[in-house]
């Protein structure tokens, strides 16, 4: 019975001495610390470190708008027919897509949001 509950008792602790073993084989010593010490990377490491804030440029960069969206729908045909949808905008909402912009040679050719801000299918 006593060595039953050392094996129980045991076994969690190997495994864990075994990940750190095996885990900074292939992954950097740094990475595995920072995985132990931080968990997994998220939107909110900014609160983990130091940040500065970047002053904005007062001379901004404006694409030029020529919005062709026959094309760029046409580009994405082959993929919305092949994934079982009759429309762009059926395969956008089954995919989750929350934007697509598409922008050639400083040209934004197609813009579309494709949830509301609460979070609803527009």
């Amino acid at each position: 019975m006593k060595k039953v509950i050392k094996i129980i008792l045991l076994s969690p602790l190997v495994i864990i001495l075994a990940a750190l073993v095996i885990l900074p084989v292939k992954y950097s010593p740094t990475y595995v610390y920072r995985l132990i010490s931080q968990n997994v990377a998220d939107v909110y490491d900014y609160q983990k470190y130091e940040n500065r804030v970047i002053k904005g440029s007062d001379d901004t960069f404006q694409f030029e708008k020529k919005l062709d969206e026959a094309y760029v729908e046409a580009l994405f045909q082959d993929r919305v027919v092949n994934s079982g949808f009759k429309t762009f905008d059926e395969w956008a909402e089954k995919s989750q897509t929350t934007a697509l912009i598409f922008i050639r040679k400083d040209t934004i050719l197609h813009e579309k949001y494709f949830y509301d801000d609460t979070g609803n299918y527009a």
